[in-house]
């Protein structure tokens, strides 16, 4: 329960107002699991408001995946890798292309140049 408590004052808005009522509540009901059960509780908490298909959600935000100007390559770059281990199905050239799309124009002028 200790476990489950620490949690849940992580938890804020929806998510929040969905476990506090039932948490709060003085009289115990034998209908909650997650209450006493940390493993159930990750399983209520991601049932109700983990992403419903990972897959999708992870090449939705590779595809949109951009550094932006003044930010670090390292950070871009852990970004992209994580990401690119959620997804599957896309070839090396594939994931050349998305990463070098989401490069700010100056670093592709670089590289342009490079090429020279």
């Amino acid at each position: 329960m200790q476990k489950v408590s620490f949690a849940l004052s992580f938890l804020k808005g929806i998510a929040l107002a969905w476990f506090e009522p039932d948490h709060l509540d003085t009289i115990p009901s034998t209908d909650l699991t997650w209450a006493d059960d940390y493993s159930e509780f990750v399983i209520e908490l991601t049932t109700n408001f983990g992403p419903h298909n990972p897959v999708s959600d992870a090449e939705h935000q590779l595809n949109n995946l951009s550094m932006k100007d003044g930010s670090h390559i390292n950070k871009y770059i852990v970004e992209f890798n994580c990401l690119t281990t959620q997804v599957c199905g896309y070839g090396e050239g594939a994931l050349h292309h998305i990463f070098y799309n989401g490069l700010p124009d100056h670093i592709k002028d670089k590289i342009a140049h490079i090429g020279n």
